[in-house]
């Protein structure tokens, strides 16, 4: 009888079996989410633009606020802030002792539930006339001032207020201040910042935001933040 001769078989190595994904349990108040269905529009509806399913408020600060979040009285852009600091430590540095140094801050009131807060985008300012104690433009230094303001109003920009310095005394509203701004900034939400550049606090300079009391000659201190 004829008998086929056996060949060795190759040795394979045993294939590791997957393991099936353990189940995860989610707590009671936890659901699956599944992504949204873009789904298409109905005759005559315009697609809404990007700007408009959120107001100003959310697009910047959405990440993980609650619903009940407190809105900041004054948002400060970073350009901003930068330039006002940089504007009142020099005065104070430079020669002849430290002086008070000013601008006017360009942005806009906003509305968010029903809350107002203020947006600044901008500092802008031109020659002072300054004392370690006392602060003005000086008088030929408002053209300058109108060639600065004009791109950003003709923008849709306003001034929502003053940033002065008050080096080495700390941060408030003088006499003459708080008068400056019934005179000069008499809208409701207008602001009067306050920095005093040779006194550190939080890593930075002292600086503070006050709003007039309606129907009183007294202020309030506002909540502030600075934003990229």
């Amino acid at each position: 009888m004829w008998h086929r001769k056996k060949t060795p078989r190759k040795y394979q190595a045993p294939q590791a079996r997957q393991l099936p994904r353990p189940k995860v349990k989610l707590a009671p108040n936890n659901k699956t989410r599944k992504p949204p269905v873009r789904r298409p529009l109905k005759k005559g509806r315009e697609e809404p633009s990007k700007q408009c399913r959120r107001p100003l408020f959310s697009r910047l600060f959405y990440w993980r606020a609650p619903k009940d979040v407190l809105v900041f009285g004054v948002y400060f852009k970073k350009r901003a802030m930068g330039r006002a600091l940089s504007h009142f430590s020099a005065a104070a540095s430079g020669i002849g002792g430290p002086k008070e140094a000013m601008g006017l801050l360009v942005g806009n009131f906003h509305s968010y539930e029903g809350k107002n807060w203020v947006l600044v985008e901008d500092y802008v300012t031109a020659a002072n006339s300054a004392t370690p104690v006392f602060v003005r433009f000086s008088g030929d230094s408002f053209s300058a001032l109108a060639k600065e303001i004009f791109p950003l109003v003709s923008g849709g920009k306003i001034v929502v207020g003053w940033f002065h310095s008050h080096p080495g005394l700390g941060c408030f509203l003088s006499g003459t201040d708080t008068d400056t701004q019934k005179k000069y900034f008499d809208h409701p939400l207008s602001i009067a910042a306050v920095c005093d550049p040779l006194r550190a606090e939080g890593g930075s300079v002292k600086k503070r935001i006050y709003r007039l009391n309606a129907g009183s000659g007294s202020y309030s201190e506002i909540s502030f933040a600075v934003i990229s």
